[in-house]
């Protein structure tokens, strides 16, 4: 078991909210720090990222208003469940993947097609390859005409 001593602190309306987990025994307080179950093998990053989770989640309580008892007593309990498969089906929006491929279909030069990279970066991850394959054939078109009209010159 490892404690960790954490602070962290947001703006919720003008206002800041803090949150604290020190050791205050010295001064006849309690020991208030995160207590972190170690797994087999955990390195210091994994326990440092399990705190710095149970940090953020107490300060969203704090700063939602929630009451909250220790935190991480009620991930560190076992609980008897049973597990279900279930499907979820999500309708993207590929609005901006289209904007973004007739952008490329206009570009008239390779230079053309490497300045809409900052509208490449603002897609969404899962429309990327879509956008990176549209990228890539409107490159190798460009090649081939740009080919082809050097095989006409004299």
């Amino acid at each position: 078991m490892a404690r960790v001593e954490a602070v962290a602190t947001c703006q919720r309306d003008g206002v800041e909210v803090r949150v604290e987990f020190r050791d205050r025994r010295a001064g006849g307080g309690m020991d208030e720090r995160i207590a972190i179950r170690v797994n087999r093998g955990m390195g210091e990053d994994a326990i440092i990222g399990k705190a710095r989770c149970k940090t953020l989640k107490a300060l969203w309580r704090e700063a939602m208003g929630q009451a909250a008892g220790p935190v991480g007593a009620e991930d560190d309990e076992p609980i008897d469940a049973t597990a279900e498969r279930t499907t979820v089906t999500v309708e993207a929006d590929h609005a901006a993947l289209e904007e973004f491929r007739a952008a490329v279909a206009k570009a008239e030069s390779i230079k053309a097609v490497g300045e809409l990279h900052p509208q490449f970066l603002a897609l969404p991850e899962a429309d990327k390859p879509a956008a990176r394959d549209a990228v890539a054939a409107r490159k190798a078109d460009l090649r081939a005409a740009s080919d082809g009209a050097m095989g006409d010159r004299p």
